[in-house]
């Protein structure tokens, strides 16, 4: 079911998640109960919108629909997209309150988050970097050759 979110979908996906939180994960040993649910940085980029969910099991990247020109993956399939910093898979959700979405996590254990800040902060660090080309490595360097390696090690 395809919901199109003219407007932003982040008040949404914080109610939507939080009842997950409390409904669905409530209880289970790998949530950090430091952390709370909260829809970071949604934007609009083309015809979706774009953000970081966070929750207590859970930092994703999450793409929504903005406009009808927005289509999900089949069923049981990947959908790619390709930002300055890679080329990202998502897999395709569905819940009644928005609808279907897109979703790649990006850290699936946030037990050592020390608090909530910390975890905001990865969020926004992350949507920073996603934009941000990647640096090329520099290219391997030679290995000494063993004379010069010798002479260093050996002092000969």
């Amino acid at each position: 079911m395809i919901v199109i979110h003219r407007d932003n979908p982040a008040p949404l996906i914080e109610s939507l998640f939080g009842r997950i939180r409390d409904e669905r994960m409530a209880d289970l040993p790998f949530l950090n109960p430091r952390i709370e649910v909260a829809a970071v940085g949604f934007t609009r980029h083309g015809p979706e919108w774009r953000g970081i969910l966070v929750a207590p099991w859970v930092i994703a990247l999450m793409l929504l629909p903005a406009t009808d020109e927005w289509t999900p993956p089949p069923p049981r399939q990947r959908a790619f997209r390709t930002y300055p910093a890679g080329t990202f898979a998502f897999l395709a959700n569905e819940e009644e309150e928005i609808g279907t979405y897109l979703s790649c996590p990006l850290i699936s254990d946030l037990r050592l988050f020390p608090d909530h800040s910390t975890a905001i902060a990865t969020a926004h660090q992350c949507l920073l970097l996603l934009d941000q080309p990647l640096n090329n490595p520099p290219p391997p360097q030679e290995p000494p050759s063993r004379s010069r390696r010798r002479f260093f090690l050996l002092g000969c």
